[in-house]
């Protein structure tokens, strides 16, 4: 599990003050260029290579030994062979699908074990509304902890962090109310 991460960019090297996860769900919320995919990638590619400097930032992870999945929607096809491995059913289906029917078939078709940490960049991208909604349950009822990046309003639930500008802050429950 991620629980703290600390992030000196090098574009001003401003230090955002630590941000701090939850087990379960955390959604991470900003405008463009806040830094949410940043963070993301800067775990990934942190743990990956166990250091404290990515490309050029400076980075202080706290967590324990956990195996961290990755899925970006820009870059992910799960249209491809292989994203579903030797699963026969799901590659002949996916071939035959939007490119938001074959996302939401595999946020809705993956599970994970407890000590994972699954990061999300912009899940919502491609999908409708409706499966966005059940995308949704199925993230906030994993028993993984799940780290989202996301504009989507109806994914803003749980532990909701707004990246602001050279600091973040807590927006606890605050979009709850529209879902």
């Amino acid at each position: 599990m991620i629980h703290k991460v600390e992030l000196i960019t090098n574009k001003e090297r401003v230090q955002l003050n630590p941000i701090s996860f939850t087990s379960g769900y955390n959604c991470l919320i900003g405008e463009n260029g806040s830094g949410k995919s940043t963070i993301l990638k800067s775990i990934v590619e942190s743990t990956k290579k166990r250091h404290d400097w990515v490309q050029g930032k400076d980075i202080k992870i706290e967590c324990d030994e956990t195996s961290i999945q990755y899925f970006d929607s820009e870059k992910s096809n799960p249209r491809t062979l292989s994203h579903f491995g030797n699963d026969i059913f799901f590659q002949v289906k996916s071939m035959y699908m939007s490119h938001g029917e074959a996302l939401a078939l595999v946020h809705l078709n993956t599970n994970f074990s407890n000590d994972t940490c699954l990061l999300l960049d912009e899940p919502e991208s491609g999908l409708d509304i409706g499966n966005i909604i059940k995308v949704r349950e199925k993230l906030v009822n994993m028993e993984c902890q799940v780290i989202v990046a996301t504009h989507h309003p109806l994914l803003m639930v749980g532990n909701v962090i707004e990246l602001t500008p050279h600091y973040h802050q807590y927006v606890k429950g605050c979009f709850n109310k529209f879902i």
